[in-house]
């Protein structure tokens, strides 16, 4: 819609390939190796290419004709599986400057059993953590943790899918949260 006030960048291309039977890095590669097209930005479903002042029509006409061989070969559509719904923002227990500035400690994210920590939940976490993609943070410093975001971060860890997580402290091959000791929570104002 022309009112809605989304503008578009008209620089940049974004396919959505939830539907031609490849995985992003399959794609990725083919688009590479066959046709020679570099992809700039890939999240599970889309691919993102720039176009640069340097762009020709003929070069997007190697992309279309690329797209268009592809999408011919008339793969099977990939079986979708359903990411899991970034939980809801939680209280906020302490400014995040001095939740993030605080020494903190490092407690593991999951249990000797490979399950999900449940000493974690109600701990103030020091640091923000941003599973990429999508790249929304499920936690900020100074934000109380609860069990929700712990599974939701348990079920992202355990998944075979390639992702970053910032913000997550590997001690060796053992992912790990920076909270708060209870002793640094006494010594800051707490919010609200």
């Amino acid at each position: 819609m022309k009112a809605d006030g989304i503008r578009l960048d008209p620089t940049k291309v974004t396919i959505d390939i939830s539907g031609c039977g490849y995985t992003v890095e399959d794609l990725q590669k083919q688009l590479f190796e066959r046709f020679n097209i570099q992809v700039e930005k890939s999240t599970f479903n889309t691919l993102t290419l720039l176009l640069t002042i340097g762009t020709t029509r003929s070069k997007v006409s190697r992309l279309y004709d690329a797209l268009m061989r592809i999408a011919r070969e008339g793969r099977h559509p990939r079986r979708l599986v359903q990411t899991p719904e970034v939980p809801a923002f939680t209280k906020l227990g302490y400014l995040p400057r001095d939740a993030y500035y605080c020494g903190g400690e490092l407690v593991p994210v999951f249990d000797e059993r490979e399950r999900v920590n449940r000493a974690l939940a109600g701990r103030v976490c020091a640091d923000q953590i941003v599973p990429y993609p999508p790249g929304i943070p499920v936690l900020v410093p100074g934000q109380r943790i609860t069990a929700k975001v712990l599974d939701y971060l348990g079920g992202l860890l355990h998944s075979h899918k390639r992702m970053e997580m910032h913000g997550i402290v590997h001690e060796g091959y053992l992912p790990c949260l920076r909270v708060l000791k209870a002793g640094e929570e006494k010594g800051l104002k707490p919010l609200g």
